[in-house]
């Protein structure tokens, strides 16, 4: 099953086929939209915040980013995938399962980040915390960063999808 999310709010539910193909299309400086291929229908979201400028396009599958730091390992599956916006450019993270175990892939700026200490919350958010006291939160509402108990970065979602 995946649910799809916005910066607006969630649609239902959907049932997803075995390979589900995301791809964030029609990136300008004043209007962005994402699109994603649920069986054999398209579902195209709501326009994303005029200060988003990145241009690049970005088209995930069942292991995450197609492209980039931010895929599961071979056999690992992508149980919640993520796109954030901010000012310099955003986040792309998946949240990886193997077997029972969940992981945190990330990126930004060209940069990866793995985190092998994910927890699943009742509420939906997955909770990677590193050795050196980071916390990433991640959510249909986006990622927040913090250390020491202290946000340091929150950034709002341009796109969620979670699989169950």
């Amino acid at each position: 099953m995946a649910f799809i999310c916005t910066v607006t709010g969630c649609s239902g539910g959907a049932t997803a086929p075995s390979t589900t193909t995301i791809v964030v299309t029609s990136v300008t400086e004043t209007k962005v939209e994402t699109s994603t291929t649920v069986a054999t229908s398209t579902i195209v979201v709501a326009p994303l915040p005029t200060s988003r400028t990145n241009t690049s396009a970005a088209s995930a599958d069942g292991r995450g980013f197609t492209t980039g730091y931010a895929r599961c390992d071979s056999g690992d599956v992508a149980v919640a995938i993520l796109i954030t916006t901010a000012h310099d450019g955003g986040s792309r993270v998946v949240i990886c399962r193997s077997g029972v175990v969940l992981y945190y892939r990330g990126e930004r700026s060209g940069r990866g980040i793995t985190i092998g200490e994910v927890f699943n919350t009742p509420h939906d958010q997955y909770v990677a915390t590193t050795s050196d006291n980071y916390a990433y939160v991640v959510q249909s509402g986006g990622l927040t960063i913090s250390r020491d108990n202290v946000v340091i970065a929150e950034e709002p979602a341009v796109m969620w999808v979670q699989r169950n």
